[in-house]
Order: structure tokens, then sequence, then C-alpha cells
């Protein structure tokens, strides 16, 4: 689909329109969330928060693994779910930070 074997390197594509890299089907997004069914039908309207129940984590996006005959999750919106000890090379992490307290910030191995 985007010309790579298998995962596209960072940074493979230029950044979108809210200056975000590589947010588009190149492997899933492993989020904080856990998952829960139908919890978005039952959810406030205005600031959704996670659910605090269910033992999965929630996937968002979607991964060049996936195509339209193989995989109900072929769209940028779709959420999947697997357990949070799961291993798979097409699920990645979706980093992101408040902007006013990154602006000073400096990350070494994950320490602030």
């Amino acid at each position: 689909m985007d010309g790579c074997s298998g995962l596209a390197p960072v940074k493979s594509f230029p950044p979108n329109g809210s200056r975000f890299y590589d947010r588009t089907c190149d492997a899933w997004a492993r989020v904080h969330d856990r998952y829960e069914r139908d919890y978005l039908a039952r959810s406030p309207k205005k600031n959704v928060q996670k659910p605090d129940k269910g033992t999965q984590k929630a996937h968002r996006g979607c991964s060049s693994l996936c195509s339209k005959n193989d995989c109900q999750g072929y769209r940028i919106a779709a959420r999947m779910t697997t357990s949070p000890e799961s291993v798979l090379n097409n699920v990645g992490l979706g980093c992101a930070a408040n902007a006013r307290k990154a602006k000073n910030t400096t990350l070494s191995r994950g320490v602030p």
C-alpha cells in the first residue's frame, strides 16, 4: 500500500495538517484506554473519558497487514482490542503530550 515491505520507517511521509507524522494505518496504535464493548454508545457526548472497566487494551487506527478482505479494521477510525500482555508486530505506540508542558521538556529514555 505505501511501497514499504512491512512497517514504514518513521517519518517516511510528510506530516498531516496537524503536523503529526505516521498517523495512517502503518501499525495499530496501542493506547492507555481499556476496551469495553459499546462504551461509546453509553458515554457522555462531550468530554468522553476512558472506561474504567475491562481487561483488554484498545488499539486505534489500522495496520499495514490489514486488507479489505481480511480485517474488520481497514480504516483509520477503527478500534480493536487485545490483552495487555499481547506482543504483535503490527502494533505500536501513539505518543502525545500537552504542548505547553512539552515545550520545555527533553525526554531521555522516557525520563523528563
